[in-house]
């Protein structure tokens, strides 16, 4: 006698559509013969019996409690009525909580305002954060979407970690705004790595600018640090990006390079002791209020005036020596005396060697040159990282502060290329003129200390070495083609409106524009003198004066010349932007907030840059009405989950979900 096969039923689609398997019942994709309760989280077998049997099981009718409340809440909850005026409350509110504050303290400032000004609000966390990761946010980026429209942009890129230790890719987008006529620096995203390779990079900046809907081939340039993930020759970021943008240019971090240019030189050819001095002479005051109090005694009877405070000089930022350094020497004498009467009373290894750095005036005449070297970088950083400038001679100026330095040092008898020798050694001056106030220290010290012309020697040797691998170091980080960057200048009024001027067509063809293209350009650069321009005294002014021109036939007739020009001086200097957003994310996302999602970091990132960019804040912004709108709609709550400054449960979530859309007093 032969066993028939067990019988296999196969899981049918109809079973979904029945009001005893609605809401629960789930096909699994991988096994035909397996059904899946979402209640219960189990699989069963996939026949009908089974899964009625299932129904009446004590296990999944207490599984299933929680859900039928839920939805009961829902299904009877009336739909919200559109309030205008509830809506527009809300709305600024949530606007306020984004861009000054937490948004764990709404649930008592909602009330608060209800009760105390009569306010219409219904508003608590859920809500707040709802509107804003799904009503504002969302706005602040179509109006940036708008702005950036179909016009060439570049991008900052830069990695750092969050204090959830979570690695992240902060993006920031430059173009020229139509709307408001300047070159425009904007949040875009910080994006979650897995990895921090070039791979995860390039995917990520490409799936950003997927969602922002910007054509890749509109890509001019990228702004990074100095880090070989972004620079790398073969596999770096830059070099996966040219795949499919072959003109890409990139431009390190002039801000970035000209801090580890300062670095290296310091670290290869000053006298190590200091470093030691600018350090040390800081965490000597900073940590004891008695030192702190005892130098200002000091200092307020030798000169009836507070002292300066000494400031750290740290090696992740941007020339932080500079100032280090001018406050010691404001206050080298006072310092010196306070450690002379310190070593005495804290018998300790800093307060011995610290007097014994002090005594000698020899490391003062050298932080004098440091000084003067230094104070015309920071100058130029400063330069880098302001908004307010004239893009179209950044990188002249970075080249005239390398060609200043070489003018210390080197023979100007002497006709050579500094960008183009190496061995600049074989070209110094024999006896360097250091500066009026280290020549004049230098003079003091040999008539008070009897200074050998050995001593002297060997002095000038290491200011001379240090300030040719300066050069050398800051030469070296200057973008690979700065020679055709450098022509960027010409896109300045002065040298756009002169009558005899150079050829514009290699700098447009270095940008791999076709030739029908390069034609017009070149006829539009020598036509352009013949309208009599009014914005003379900036280039961004002038530039959009120029995109507004209209001639007769209603046409800008040196459309192809100034769309060039917008996007050459559009091209991302400094990481300065980037930077800004790690400062908001370190202020947004901090410890007692260490459980806030990216997603709503990002949207209240959004919305702070996007005030930021329209030049507006939170109490002056005026929402559209279709914005307006959606707020208290159930659109609003696409996506909400469980609060995400303190520990709350779902279900706690949902309570308060409905509590907000309830017209009735919460």
């Amino acid at each position: 006698m032969s066993l028939s096969k067990p019988y296999s039923q196969k899981f049918r689609r109809e079973w979904l559509s029945e009001a005893a398997f609605q809401g629960w019942l789930k096909e699994v994709s991988d096994d035909k013969t397996k059904a899946y309760c979402s209640y219960c989280r189990c699989e069963l077998n996939a026949k009908k019996n089974d899964l009625l049997n299932h129904i009446s099981r004590q296990k999944h009718i207490k599984a299933a409690k929680p859900f039928s409340s839920r939805q009961q809440k829902l299904e009877f909850q009336p739909k919200p009525k559109y309030n205008e005026t509830q809506s527009s409350n809300e709305a600024s509110l949530s606007l306020f909580i984004a861009a000054h504050t937490s948004i764990l303290p709404v649930d008592h400032l909602g009330i608060l305002c209800k009760k105390e000004f009569k306010n219409e609000i219904k508003l608590h966390r859920t809500k707040c954060t709802a509107v804003i990761k799904n009503v504002l946010a969302p706005h602040f980026t179509s109006v940036l979407k708008h702005d950036i429209g179909d016009g060439p942009y570049s991008l900052l890129l830069d990695e750092s970690t969050d204090i959830s230790v979570t690695k992240l890719l902060g993006i920031v987008v430059q173009y020229f705004s139509k709307t408001s006529f300047e070159i425009v620096s904007s949040f875009l995203t910080l994006t979650e790595l897995t990895k921090g390779d070039s791979e995860s990079i390039t995917v990520a900046v490409k799936k950003t600018l997927l969602a922002y809907g910007l054509d890749i081939k509109k890509l001019c340039g990228i702004g990074v640090d100095n880090a070989s993930v972004m620079t790398g020759v073969h596999n770096g970021v830059y070099q996966k990006l040219k795949l499919d943008v072959p003109h890409l240019i990139m431009i390190k971090c002039s801000c970035h390079s000209i801090q580890l240019a300062v670095s290296h030189a310091s670290a290869e050819h000053l006298p190590r002791h200091l470093e030691f001095l600018v350090q040390e002479t800081y965490n000597w005051f900073s940590k004891s209020s008695n030192r702190q109090n005892e130098y200002r005694n000091l200092y307020l009877t030798i000169n009836d005036e507070e002292p300066l405070k000494i400031t750290q000089a740290c090696a992740t930022r941007w020339l932080s020596i500079e100032p280090a350094v001018k406050k010691i020497l404001d206050q080298w004498i006072e310092l010196k005396l306070h450690f002379q009467l310190t070593r005495n009373t804290e018998k300790c290894f800093s307060a011995e060697t610290l007097y014994n750095l002090y005594q000698n005036p020899t490391n003062e005449a050298y932080l004098l040159y440091i000084h003067t070297v230094l104070d015309h970088l920071q100058s130029l950083v400063k330069i880098f990282q302001s908004n307010n400038i004239d893009p179209s001679k950044l990188l002249n100026d970075l080249i005239m502060a390398i060609e200043s330095l070489g003018k210390r040092v080197l023979n100007p008898l002497r006709q050579i290329d500094i960008f183009e020798i190496n061995n600049l050694e074989d070209y110094l001056v024999p006896h360097p003129y250091l500066g009026f106030k280290v020549e004049n220290k230098l003079r003091e010290i040999t008539t008070t200390t009897g200074f050998s012309a050995e001593d002297e020697k060997q002095f000038r040797d290491k200011c001379v070495n240090f300030t040719i691998g300066l050069i050398k170091q800051l030469r070296q980080r200057l973008p690979d083609n700065y020679r055709i960057l450098r022509k960027v200048n010409q896109l300045s009024v002065a040298n756009t409106l002169k009558q005899v001027k150079e050829n514009i067509s290699p700098l447009v063809q270095e940008m791999g524009h076709e030739e029908e293209f390069i034609n017009k350009v070149e006829i539009q650069w020598n036509n352009i003198t013949l309208v009599p321009w009014e914005k003379k005294n900036n280039t961004i002014a002038f530039w959009s004066e120029v995109l507004l021109y209209k001639d007769a036939a209603d046409i800008n007739p040196f459309k192809e010349l100034c769309s060039f020009a917008l996007s050459m001086i559009s091209l991302p200097w400094s990481n300065g932007e980037v930077e800004r957003v790690f400062s908001q994310l370190n202020i947004v996302k901090n410890r007692s907030r260490n459980r806030l999602g990216n997603d709503t970091t990002n949207a209240i990132l959004t919305i702070r840059s996007g005030l930021r960019r329209l030049k507006t804040c939170c109490n002056k912004y005026e929402l559209p009405n279709d914005v307006l709108k959606k707020i208290g709609t159930m659109a609003t709550y696409e996506n909400v989950g469980a609060n995400e400054e303190e520990p709350s449960t779902s279900g706690t979530a949902l309570v308060n979900l409905i509590n907000d859309c309830s017209d009735d007093d919460d």
